[in-house]
């Protein structure tokens, strides 16, 4: 039995947004990680530190959990979300990383390349099953 919507999905992220934007003004505050390294020292010290890695659970621990509230809102199943997310955010990290490197700074390459570069080779190389796809597939995310 398919669920029905609480709400549409850009009324969902109307809600969630506007509930970012009140917590954010009650003085939540994220640190943001550093992902920006020059060579391998800088890449130790700097981006895979045990803080860096506490500020991205951190971060991750927040936007899983809106995700969770984004997906009950609009009726959709969570266990998908609840298991690609982890996955996706992962992708990401490995991506941002990549695209903090300098000299690649230099060639005017940002993250969302190298983000867009393993969705594409996942995608075309790596049989992932449809629960991920459908999880993936809101304009909400």
């Amino acid at each position: 039995m398919k669920k029905t919507s609480v709400l549409t999905e850009d009324w969902a992220a109307v809600v969630i947004g506007f509930f970012i934007i009140i917590v954010t003004v009650w003085g939540l505050k994220l640190a943001a990680p550093a992902f920006k390294w020059a060579d391998a020292q800088s890449l130790v010290s700097g981006v895979l530190t045990s803080d860096n890695f506490l500020k991205l659970l951190i971060q991750f621990v927040f936007v899983y959990l809106i995700a969770i509230a984004g997906a009950v809102l609009m009726g959709k199943p969570v266990g998908g979300i609840a298991k690609s997310l982890p996955v996706v955010y992962i992708l990401t990290i490995i991506a941002s990383i990549a695209g903090g490197y300098e000299g690649i700074k230099t060639l005017n390459l940002e993250t969302v390349i190298f983000c867009l570069f393993l969705g594409l080779l996942i995608r075309n190389l790596v049989k992932l099953p449809d629960w991920f796809y459908q999880s993936l597939s809101s304009e909400f995310l």
